[in-house]
């Protein structure tokens, strides 16, 4: 069956500009992420505008997403309570809001060692883990969702289990985590 198509510009006063990622949440609402403003804005399931949200409600720092090369970077995801993981290239670093958007943690800075990120710029949960993919240094770091590094998974290269140029991180219904390699 054909499924009803819709388009938006999302803020009408302030419109969507270089969309990243694109998360749904309990209720169905389509959170996307307009990285060329740096903020999150809220549509309804048949895509009418509800609310922009900058990351500073709640404590949090306002988001820096990325425009790097012509494509947008920057990603959100929620887990099975509802908290909010907002991937940040600009910023080097994960914020988690509770399903208030009250700010709880946030982990991450410009480096090469563990819970360090050069360019952070796909986020996935499942499982109790957080997933967080790092194009620059072709690998994933995962991290309990208070930002605890347990480890990371996959490292630079051409073969089985190597990523070269990874640009998407998500899971299926199973918690397989699946990554859009797109060097290999």
């Amino acid at each position: 069956p054909l499924l009803p198509m819709w388009q938006t510009v999302g803020n009408p006063e302030h419109p969507l500009y270089a969309v990243g990622g694109i998360a749904e949440d309990a209720e169905g609402n389509l959170w996307v992420v307009s990285c060329g403003n740096n903020e999150i804005q809220i549509l309804s399931p048949d895509g009418e505008y509800l609310e922009t949200w900058n990351g500073t409600s709640g404590g949090g720092e306002q988001f820096k997403f990325d425009i790097n090369a012509g494509y947008a970077e920057g990603e959100m995801a929620f887990d099975e309570e509802g908290r909010i993981y907002v991937v940040e290239p600009g910023a080097k670093r994960v914020q988690v809001f509770a399903p208030d958007r009250t700010l709880l943690t946030s982990w991450g800075s410009f480096g090469n060692s563990d819970g360090e990120f050069a360019l952070p710029i796909s986020i996935a949960v499942t499982g109790g883990e957080v997933f967080v993919l790092d194009m620059d240094r072709d690998n994933v770091q995962v991290f309990s969702p208070e930002g605890t590094y347990l480890r990371t998974i996959s490292e630079h290269g051409t073969g089985l289990g190597q990523l070269l140029e990874p640009r998407y991180i998500t899971t299926d219904i199973d918690g397989n985590v699946w990554v859009a390699d797109y060097g290999n």
